[in-house]
């Protein structure tokens, strides 16, 4: 009997905590789900929270 993997949603801001949820979820749980990657630009992130600018 073939296990089917569950789907999982991710909804992506940009900001760090999202990237760093994103990034767990993928990387540590590769072969447990398939998941959905979306961007939700919410418009409301803080100066402080977003990725430095290079």
């Amino acid at each position: 009997m073939i296990k089917s993997k569950k789907t999982l949603v991710i909804s992506f801001s940009g900001g760090r905590t999202s990237a760093y949820m994103t990034y767990k979820l993928l990387f540590e749980y590769p072969n447990r789900y398939n998941y959905i990657v979306v961007f939700a630009n919410t418009g409301k992130e803080r100066e402080k929270t977003s990725a430095q600018k290079i």
